[in-house]
C-alpha cells in the first residue's frame, strides 16, 4: 500500500518489480511534481554550477606595509608573512598565521587606523580569506565580529572611498572559499543586509571593476540559494532579500551597454535566483511585473552584446516562457 499526505494512495500485490517501481515512481511525482522549469532548455542552469568567484590576485606587498605605516602591528606583520609562503610553496605547505591575534587586532584597532591604512588591511584579510582554513576559522566566530568590525567601513556607502568598497566587496567573495561561511551569510541578520546592501549598491557603481566585483557577489548569493533550492527543495535566502537583489540586477541590466561579460554575469546571475522559483512567488511576480523579458530582449540590439548565448537562454527561455503561469 502507498500513501499520499496521510491518505492511502494506491494498492496492489504481486510479485512485479517494474509495477513496484512503476508506482513508486509515480508516487514520488505525486508528491514532489517537477517544476514547470524543469522542461526548458536551461544547459547554463541544469549543470548545476558549483564554483564561486574568488578573488585571490595578490597585491605589491611592500605597497600595502608602507601604506599601514608605524601603526603595522605584529599580527598584520604575519598575515603578511603568510602570504608571501602561499605564494612560494602554495597553502599546502604555508603555516596559518595567528588567527586569533588578527581577530583581535582588527576589532580593537582597526577603525582607529589611519584612513589610507584601511584599504591596506582589508586587502591583506581579503587575500588570506582566498585560504579556505582562514575563511573557515572567521565563519565559526561568534557574531562575526572581525568581518562587522571591517564591514563598518562600508556603513555609509556614499561616501565610502573607491577601493575600499572594491575591497570590501572581493572580499566578501572569499567568504564562500569556506564552504561553512554562505549559510553564516544568510542566517546572520546583519550580516545578510550589509551583504546584500553593498552588492546592489555596487552593481550600479561608475567603475567597472567594481560593478564587476558586485556582479560576482550576487552571482556567489545566487548560486549557493540556487543549489540549496534544487536539493533542498527549499530556499536559504529569505525571499524578499532575492527580490531586492532580482530588481537592482534587471535595473543593472537595462544600464549595460559595453561590456558583455558583465552581461553574462548578470544574466547567469538572474537565472540562479529566477530557476525553480516558485512560480507564484514574489520573485516570478516582479520578473512580470517589470517585463523582464523585454528589459534582458533590448540587450540583443546592441552590437557589443548581441551574441552573448544567455540573452536567449536567460530571456526568451527562463523569464520567456518559465514566467507562463500553469
Amino acid at each position: 500500500m502507498t500513501f499520499l499526505k496521510g491518505q492511502k494512495e494506491n494498492e496492489w500485490s504481486g510479485a512485479s518489480e517494474g509495477q513496484l517501481k512503476g508506482n513508486v515512481r509515480l508516487l514520488i511525482q505525486m508528491a514532489w511534481p517537477p517544476h514547470p522549469h524543469s522542461q526548458l532548455r536551461l544547459p547554463s542552469l541544469e549543470q548545476k554550477p558549483c564554483s564561486y568567484v574568488t578573488f585571490r590576485k595578490v597585491p605589491p606587498l611592500d605597497k600595502l606595509i608602507q601604506k599601514i605605516g608605524p601603526s603595522g602591528h605584529s599580527a598584520l606583520k604575519m598575515v603578511i608573512q603568510f602570504i608571501k609562503s602561499c605564494d612560494v610553496s602554495g597553502p599546502a605547505g604555508s603555516a596559518l598565521p595567528d588567527l586569533t591575534a588578527l581577530a583581535t587586532f582588527v576589532q580593537s584597532s582597526f577603525l582607529s587606523l589611519p584612513a589610507d591604512a584601511h584599504f591596506a588591511v582589508i586587502d591583506l584579510v581579503r587575500v588570506a580569506f582566498a585560504d579556505p582554513r582562514v575563511s573557515g576559522f572567521f565563519a565559526e566566530e561568534q557574531d562575526h565580529k572581525t568581518l562587522m568590525t571591517l564591514l563598518s567601513r562600508v556603513d555609509d556607502l556614499s561616501n565610502c572611498p573607491y577601493n575600499q568598497q572594491l575591497v570590501m566587496t572581493q572580499l566578501m567573495c572569499n567568504l564562500f572559499t569556506s564552504p561553512l561561511y554562505p549559510e553564516q551569510i544568510i542566517s546572520h541578520g546583519k550580516l545578510c543586509e550589509t551583504c546584500i546592501k553593498l552588492a546592489t549598491t555596487s552593481l550600479h557603481d561608475s567603475h567597472s571593476s567594481l560593478r564587476a566585483a558586485a556582479t560576482s557577489l550576487v552571482y556567489n548569493l545566487g548560486l549557493f540559494n540556487h543549489n540549496e533550492r534544487l536539493q533542498e527543495r527549499s530556499d536559504k535566502l529569505p525571499e524578499c532579500d532575492q527580490v531586492e537583489v532580482v530588481a537592482s540586477l534587471l535595473e543593472a541590466i537595462r544600464t549595460e551597454t559595453e561590456s558583455v561579460e558583465n552581461l553574462r554575469g548578470l544574466l547567469l546571475s538572474l537565472g540562479l535566483l529566477v530557476h525553480c522559483a516558485p512560480v507564484d512567488g514574489e520573485v516570478a511576480d516582479l520578473c512580470r511585473a517589470v517585463e523582464a523579458t523585454g528589459i534582458v530582449a533590448e540587450k540583443s540590439k546592441i552590437k557589443t552584446l548581441a551574441g552573448e548565448p544567455l540573452l536567449k537562454e536567460i530571456g526568451q527561455e527562463l523569464l520567456g516562457k518559465g514566467l507562463v503561469r500553469p
